[in-house]
């Protein structure tokens, strides 16, 4: 006889609908990939311009790979950088926050990190979000350029490497690359004060002739005259040796987590190498079996321009310049390869961005143009009032999430990228921050609104215009305004942030329509009803905003900028001078 289960009607209804409930749930194609951790890739160009890629319109520079991340994802059109410059932008993508709540603007006219070997850089107790997913067990990695610092007070401490800061794996180059890195002889600070050479030579011609005047009137003793002008001598050698060889020794290095490998940087296969660098990263990642973060920081665009891989050089109708974008996309279509190869597209979130606009005052040594193009987006990098400089390609994939082929006008930054980031890793956002998530907004990208209804944009400490969200569309009030060379968009080499050195300061600040006029061309008038209405609403904005932020140590410093000797690293001491071996053996 077989033995029945009894069980009264009510009990049996609950314990059937238990069992049945997991096959009942419909799980959205969103949901699901929510639950798993996704992996992470971030694309970062170096100086790209805004109109520099197909997605953006350009229809005479290829950039297939780069416009397959729209096609398969969504295109921000409307997406900024918390600076015009490098160094704080980057500063900023990391970390949420505005760079000046970090130290990480200047308030002289020295931009960026000048060397490697000193003390300035972003300080370590700010939260990245490599740290984030190295604490929720991703294998993290950068391959490219930092830019952020090294040392704090000697050469073997790297407290502001990447590795500090998050990243278990990094290869690539601690600063940036510079025009003296090319051998051509090419020189930033040439770029930047054209006679340069000139002013120290008459310089050193001024000094000899007052120290001979001096000593024949009898006011300075012979030994003094002779001491003072050796030293003349010596320092005038030292800033003829500095442009070129110097800058090239100090700078020009490349590290394998904290091991310096190559010094000077060999352009040779170096675009291949970093890819290869990034590829054997996911390898190691599914060997682990962990989720990944990778970022690639390509060192191009930005000059010395050059070409590595075979039969890039020459291919572009836009020259030199539109070569290297065209040998940036190999990359960008290399690694995203890598990810289908190795079955991990469908769950890696990826994004593509610039860290700051074109640099369209930029020429090689030959004079031909070594910059990009900002589309209808007037000025350029380093210029913190108009949109050239911080308007940056902004695209998304992340299959299942986002819909392919779509677009969002709406207002975002890169600063929304992580706590956008930490959502995805299932991880809480800290408070403080300024970026905001743009998680709903990728998922619904043509419905829903900005998260953000005001964004400040610096230029170094100063702050040179406020966008507002408003209900009549996205307004900017400008303080200030690049005070460009008659009849351009640009200064000599760069404009500067401060009053008389590159930017201008309007009395009355300068309303701007974004919705209706891009590129800014016609204010609104001050004494209209319009003005009177909107401006003190954005002014009281800017002042609660001010309010919020705290006085933080300046790395911006000359003590923290200045070079230092002890902090130098040198391979194969005193010639300062290897090479990374490692890939020698692999075809171009």
């Amino acid at each position: 006889n077989k033995t029945r289960l009894r069980m009264p009607p009510i009990k049996l209804a609950i314990v059937t609908l238990l069992l049945l409930l997991p096959s009942l749930v419909v799980t959205s194609p969103t949901e699901k990939a929510t639950k798993k951790q996704p992996n992470i890739l971030i694309l970062l160009v170096d100086d790209l311009g805004f109109g520099d890629i197909g997605a953006n319109g350009n229809t005479t520079i290829r950039t297939p790979n780069v416009d397959r991340i729209a096609k398969e994802g969504v295109r921000l059109s409307h997406h900024l950088t918390a600076a015009p410059v490098c160094t704080p932008s980057r500063s900023a993508l990391l970390t949420g926050k505005y760079p000046i709540r970090m130290g990480m603007v200047p308030s002289i006219q020295m931009q960026v990190f000048p060397f490697t070997a000193s003390q300035a850089g972003l300080p370590t107790n700010e939260t990245t979000f490599a740290k984030v997913a190295q604490r929720s067990g991703y294998r993290t990695g950068l391959i490219g350029k930092w830019h952020l610092g090294a040392h704090c007070s000697n050469s073997k401490d790297f407290c502001h490497h990447p590795n500090n800061h998050g990243f278990d794996y990094f290869y690539g180059c601690l600063l940036t690359l510079l025009k003296d890195f090319s051998g051509l002889g090419e020189s930033i600070l040439h770029s930047r004060f054209p006679h340069y050479y000139r002013n120290i030579s008459l310089t050193l011609l001024a000094t000899l002739a007052s120290l001979g005047v001096g000593y024949k009137i009898g006011i300075l003793p012979r030994k003094l005259c002779i001491f003072l002008a050796l030293l003349g001598v010596l320092v005038t050698g030292f800033l003829f040796c500095l442009p070129g060889y110097l800058v090239r020794t100090v700078n020009s290095q490349l590290h394998r987590q904290t091991e310096l490998v190559e010094q000077p940087i060999r352009f040779e296969k170096l675009t291949q190498r970093l890819v290869w660098e990034g590829e054997e990263f996911l390898d190691k990642a599914v060997d682990e079996g962990k989720p990944f973060l990778l970022f690639m920081s390509f060192l191009q665009v930005h000059s010395p321009l050059y070409n590595s891989v075979p039969g890039y050089r020459g291919r572009s109708a836009h020259g030199w310049y539109g070569d290297n974008i065209e040998e940036m996309d190999w990359s960008v279509g290399q690694i995203l390869d890598a990810l289908d190869k190795r079955g991990l597209s469908d769950d890696t979130i990826v994004y593509f961005s610039s860290d700051n606009g074109g640099h369209i005052e930029e020429t090689t040594h030959t004079g031909e143009r070594a910059g990009g193009h900002n589309g209808i987006y007037r000025g350029s990098k380093c210029q913190g009032a108009v949109d050239g400089g911080i308007r940056v390609p902004g695209l998304l994939r992340w299959p299942g999430v986002i819909p392919a082929g779509s677009q969002s006008n709406a207002l975002t930054s890169q600063m929304d990228i992580f706590p956008t980031l930490l959502e995805a890793m299932g991880q809480p956002v800290p408070s403080g921050i300024d970026g905001r998530s743009i998680t709903k907004l990728l998922r619904q990208p043509q419905s829903t609104k900005s998260p953000h209804d005001f964004l400040f944009q610096y230029c170094g400490t100063l702050l040179h215009a406020v966008r507002w969200n408003s209900p009549e569309g996205v307004l900017k009030l400008r303080h200030y305004s690049p005070n460009w060379l008659p009849g351009t968009e640009g200064c000599r080499y760069i404009c500067g942030c401060m009053e008389g050195l590159g930017s201008v300061r309007h009395s009355v600040p300068l309303l701007y329509d974004l919705s209706t006029d891009e590129r800014e061309t016609a204010i609104v008038p001050a004494d209209s009803e319009r003005y009177r209405r909107l401006v003190p609403q954005i002014l009281e904005a800017e002042r609660r905003h001010q309010a919020s932020l705290s006085s933080v140590p300046s790395q911006f410093t000359f003590a923290k900028l200045m070079w230092r000797p002890w902090l130098q690293d040198c391979c194969n001491f005193p010639l300062c001078n290897c090479r990374d071996t490692k890939y020698d053996s692999r075809p171009a």
